[in-house]
């Protein structure tokens, strides 16, 4: 497993990131993760701290972003073309790239008979959803979106009080009024971090 390293606060040299540690049930796994700009290198990160699994792959249209990777993970093939990624002996594809590019990627993936983790939204088209939710299912493959509070309690809550409830439910928007390091600009309602930037989304659809 290929383990990133951080620079230490004592004495300038480098410190290993801690893997946590998993069930011994739980089957390791490999990864190629597809897309290392924003979101991807958090994605290599936690995959890599899972216990025995690792990132075999990183691909990524952008030199940059690969030498940026390279940096922190040496033994990781790296890529500029994602059917390295569907060819390789890899059991799962990670893909966070722009979302025009995500539907073709995870029916790739899918037809190349691996597992697809893919940040919201799946796709643009609710067809191509449902492609990909049947395909995945002919293949007999796990096909998951990457909602981040999915597993929050408060979500899981709201799922537990609408099921059975109410009618056929479409689209639930909520908000999060605390946003931790986000504060609200000097003047107006736009609301920026400490950098000066807008965030990129507080309102979540669940």
């Amino acid at each position: 497993m290929d383990t990133p390293t951080k620079p230490s606060a004592v004495g300038g040299g480098t410190v290993a990131f801690k893997p946590r540690t998993v069930a011994p049930q739980v089957k390791a796994l490999q990864f190629g993760v597809i897309g290392y700009g924003y979101w991807g290198p958090q994605l290599v990160r936690n995959l890599n701290l899972l216990y025995g699994s690792s990132v075999k792959f990183i691909a990524d249209l952008d030199e940059a972003q690969l030498a940026r990777a390279q940096s922190l993970y040496r033994r990781t093939r790296l890529t500029r073309n994602a059917t390295d990624v569907f060819e390789s002996d890899i059991d799962a594809v990670v893909i966070s790239t722009p979302v025009h590019t995500r539907y073709p990627l995870a029916r790739a993936a899918l037809l190349a008979n691996k597992h697809v983790f893919v940040e919201k939204p799946l796709a643009i088209k609710v067809s191509e959803v449902e492609e990909l939710i049947q395909l995945a299912h002919e293949r007999k493959r796990v096909l998951m979106v990457g909602y981040t509070f999915l597993y929050r309690k408060a979500v899981q809550e709201l799922r537990r009080i609408i099921t059975g409830q109410l009618e056929k439910l479409y689209y639930i928007d909520t908000q999060r009024l605390s946003v931790g390091l986000w504060k609200a600009a000097g003047e107006g309602n736009e609301t920026r971090n400490q950098a000066g930037r807008s965030p990129a989304a507080i309102s979540n659809d669940l």
